[in-house]
Order: C-alpha cells, then structure tokens, then sequence
C-alpha cells in the first residue's frame, strides 16, 4: 500500500511539473509571437519606399581599363613608376601598389609618408584642403566624378600615457582621413568607397579604392512588398529570439558576386540591435 501512494505521488508530481514546463513553453511561445507581430509592425513602419526606377540603373562605362600603377603614382604625385600599363602589382623598399581590375580595387601605401612620433609634424592639414586633395587624386586615377555620394573627413588621432603614473599623454593629430562614398541612379551603392590618408605634410600616404564597374543584374520585375517584409521579419525572428530591438533599414544597390564579375541587385541593407545580444545586419533583394 506504502509502495502504490508513493508511486502515485511521484506520477502527481511529474504531471504537474510537465503540465508547468507546457505552461511555460506556451507562455514563450506566445511571447515568441507578440515579438513576431512586434517586428512585423516595425518592419512595414521602417522600411523604406520604392518603385520601378530602381531597376532602371545604369551600366557604367568600364575605369579600370584605363589605369595603371604608373597612373597611381602620378595621381598621388609620388616618384614615377615605370611599368607597362598591363602590370597590375608594384612594390619597392618604401612604396607598394596593387590594382585589382575585377574588383575595381586599388592600394597604395608610402611608408615614408606615414606619420613618424617625435618626428613628423603634428598638426594636421585643413579638412578642405584633405578634402580637395583625395577628391583630385581619385578623379586622376579614373573613378568618374558623377558618382560621389558624400565625402566625410575624420582627423586620426593617437594618444600615449604611462602605465606607472596614470598620466595621459598629449594627443598627437596623426593625419586625416577621407572617405568617399558612392551612389547610382540617386541611390547608395554598398561595399564602394574611395579612402586616403593626408599626412601632416599634405602628401597622400595611403589610398584604398573599392569601385567596382556598375553591372545591374538581370531583374524582370520588383518583389511584392509584403514578401520583403515577411522575409525581414522571418530574418529577425531566426536571430533576435524574442527580444526586443532597433531597427535601421537603408535602400540602395548591393553587390552579388558571379565567377565572371560583381553585378547589382537593388535591395533593403537591414541593420538589428537586440536588446540583450549583439546586433546583426543582413541585406534582402526587393527585385527578382
């Protein structure tokens, strides 16, 4: 009789703790669903307008032919290179260059015009000046001027202490830094930019270019708009788990790579902040 009350009250008490863990689990659940109408209302209030023009874009005309580590040299008025126009690499003890026609890609760095402590000057050249400086170097070069969006110049700077007496050393203004963004067809084209370093001394010590040839992927028609926001919402639903976030949605081109070249799918960049997890950014085409 001992032995059957026990098992009884064992059976009571599994019951109740899987009829308390099925409480729970539907609370969540219906949690989990209030987020999801949560972010759906927040998906259709953020996310941007569109229309057919966006699939009107045009092919820009193909820069990279027409330039040449020689060409790179000249346009940051650097000592000339002698290199056929063909030869894509070019490095020396203080110089280097790289072009990468696929990826409309250019490096330049002068390790003798990189800022030196207790040598090189420490202030830095007016933000105009910087301004105007990479603005002319990159036109030299090829990239075509209707194409810049925003110019934005921030000024590096460095600053030391001493470990022993907490003190803080004095800033040092190291040079500054400018940053070219792109646009077609009125809108931001993602993973573009031109960057370049002035020195103290107004020289270009360093210059990074990701400009790749505008090719418009082969689009037939835009995507209804409810499909975008449900896979917005689905994208956050996999990721935020619940939580409430911030969400920023920006509309622009966004690079697809094929095994011949990079074409551009016009599409919603979406960036998440969760508020207990690190945010994420995903991108969703809104033609096919």
């Amino acid at each position: 009789m001992l032995k059957n009350k026990k098992t009884f009250s064992t059976i009571l008490v599994l019951a109740i703790l899987i009829f308390s863990l099925q409480l729970v689990f539907a609370e969540g659940q219906a949690e989990k669903r209030k987020m999801s109408a949560d972010y759906y209302n927040l998906t259709k209030e953020n996310l941007p307008v569109w229309d057919e023009q966006v699939l009107k874009a045009p092919t820009t005309k193909v820069w990279t032919d027409k330039t040449s580590v020689a060409a790179v040299a000249n346009a940051v008025n650097d000592k000339a290179i002698d290199r056929e126009k063909k030869t894509d690499t070019y490095q020396d003890k203080e110089r280097k260059v790289k072009i990468d026609r696929y990826r409309g890609y250019i490096r330049y760095l002068n390790q003798n015009r990189q800022f030196r402590y207790g040598t090189s000057p420490t202030t830095p050249v007016d933000k105009q000046e910087a301004e105007e400086k990479i603005f002319k170097t990159v036109k030299i070069i090829g990239i075509p001027v209707d194409e810049f969006q925003k110019v934005r110049v921030d000024t590096i700077v460095a600053q030391g202490g001493s470990i022993k007496t907490k003190k803080i050393g004095e800033k040092m203004y190291m040079e500054q830094l400018v940053t070219i963004k792109r646009q077609i067809n009125n809108l931001p084209v993602y993973g573009a930019m031109a960057r370049g370093a002035v020195s103290n001394k107004g020289e270009v010590a360093r210059l990074l270019i990701k400009w790749p040839d505008f090719i418009p992927a082969k689009m037939k028609r835009l995507r209804n708009r409810d499909s975008v926001i449900e896979e917005i919402v689905k994208r956050i639903d996999e990721q935020a788990n619940g939580q409430p976030v911030a969400v920023n949605m920006k509309l622009g081109y966004i690079p697809s790579h094929t095994e011949k070249r990079i074409e551009y799918i016009p599409g919603i960049v979406v960036a998440v902040l969760p508020s207990q997890s690190t945010g994420f950014i995903f991108t969703v085409p809104i033609a096919e």
